[in-house]
């Protein structure tokens, strides 16, 4: 047996989630699971889809994201329960599937939740789980932004590979949606979620999207207008909760939310777009890229899905567009002095990976994460440069822009390519 040397599970199965205070405990992974996992065709699902057959309502619990390294300053976003998604899948019956077009779990979907193991190579890549590199990756995210976050996000395109429980990406929302819609004539805010299950886009990535929505301002509309859908005194229907984060409740899934939250996005001009599937079939091109920018963590455990992750990263970093660079999307991409040129020479994204340094047992981790860079470079002539491996070119490289040095070290990595 290989030991999976995450540190933490889900908040509710192991209280609150200390993210600056590492725990003992491992995931075990079966042997055999460092392996090649079977190349999944890569698809896109529509909101509407991800939607069909939602429960009633969705339990959440608290996640808090530092916003200072000084302080105790805290951003809470609300995520769905663990637990809660699990009791979902294990309920659904397959004629209720069929009859809303959804294909019904299989055994192995549904035996994975009783595995001893968070990874069953080419049917589950862990993404149910809020992993706390995830957590590392947001907070350096609003380092790197500065003042303004929402307004230096907003036109722009992201992508996040791997997403699972999406915490980076509910941050990008968060900030979205806690700013007013933008003008009549402003171009749309891209999100693209991308992970291996289709059940994890399912269970957790879209209710957790929506959560973060609700507990927007953007929501306020909705929640001072709602109105129970039955006057019937005999049916008791579930009261919408208070829109605070802190306290965990639990979220009626009704039309007239689900309605909202559509009809917000449009006023916000944010499009979020799902696709599931391997890195290997992910089309950039398809999904709208390139982006500006592009986010992963807790992904670079398996040495042998290292080659595929590079190469949909390389080719999701936004070129030089014609005519120059948008000045605040250079800035934002060269905050803190970034030595890759200026003016039209500047780098027009921001790429960010979150790992541990090592991943005990499975094989992966920062140094092989270089090397596959390097390898890629080398093989497309673009050449790399890093802390970790000699210099090939002064204009790719991999450096360390966070890290967390106590009990198991994390490391948020910038790549420049």
């Amino acid at each position: 047996m290989f030991r999976f040397d995450f540190d933490i599970d889900d908040a509710e199965e192991q209280g609150d989630l200390q993210h600056d205070t590492p725990g003992t405990s491992q995931d075990v992974v079966e042997s055999g699971s460092a392996s090649q996992a079977a190349v999944k065709e890569s698809a896109e699902h529509s909101i509407e889809d991800l939607l069909s057959n939602h429960p009633p309502s969705i339990s959440f619990s608290p996640l808090s994201i530092r916003t200072s390294s000084r302080n105790a300053d805290s951003l809470t976003l609300a995520r769905r329960d663990l637990f809660d998604a699990r009791f979902q899948l294990i309920s659904s019956e397959p004629d209720d599937s069929a009859q809303a077009g959804v294909e019904s779990p299989s055994e192995d979907a549904l035996g994975f939740l009783d595995a001893p193991s968070d990874l069953v190579p080419g049917i589950y890549e862990g993404g149910l789980k809020t992993w706390e590199c995830s957590i590392d990756l947001a907070e350096c995210l609003h380092e790197r932004l500065g003042d303004d976050p929402g307004g230096r996000l907003r036109e722009k395109k992201i992508l996040e590979l791997g997403c699972g429980t999406a915490v980076p990406s509910l941050y990008v929302l968060h900030q979205l949606l806690s700013a007013p819609p933008p003008v009549d004539n402003a171009q749309e805010t891209s999100v693209v979620l991308q992970d291996y299950n289709e059940l994890v886009l399912r269970l957790v990535t879209l209710p957790n999207v929506i959560l973060t929505w609700y507990m927007s301002p953007a929501s306020l509309r909705f929640r001072a207008s709602f109105q129970p859908s039955t006057t019937d005194p005999e049916v008791e229907e579930e009261p919408l909760p208070p829109a605070d984060p802190t306290e965990p409740g639990s979220l009626p899934f009704s039309p007239q939310l689900i309605a909202a939250f559509l009809a917000s996005l449009e006023e916000h001009r944010i499009s979020i777009r799902f696709f599931c599937g391997s890195w290997e079939a992910f089309d950039v091109e398809r999904a709208g890229g390139p982006f500006d920018v592009v986010l992963t963590s807790e992904t670079i455990y398996r040495p042998e899905s290292l080659p595929a992750l590079v190469r949909v990263m390389r080719e999701a970093c936004a070129r030089e567009r014609a005519g120059g660079l948008e000045e605040e999307t250079a800035r934002m991409a060269i905050r803190d002095g970034a030595d890759v040129g200026e003016g039209a020479d500047a780098v027009p994204y921001l790429c960010l990976v979150a790992a541990k340094r090592v991943y005990f047992g499975v094989g992966g981790g920062v140094a092989e994460f270089v090397k596959a860079v390097e390898q890629y470079s080398r093989a497309t002539g673009t050449g790399v440069a890093s802390s970790y491996s000699q210099e090939v070119s002064a204009r790719a490289k991999v450096e360390t822009v966070w890290e967390f040095t106590e009990g198991v070290k994390r490391i948020v990595m910038r790549v420049l390519w």
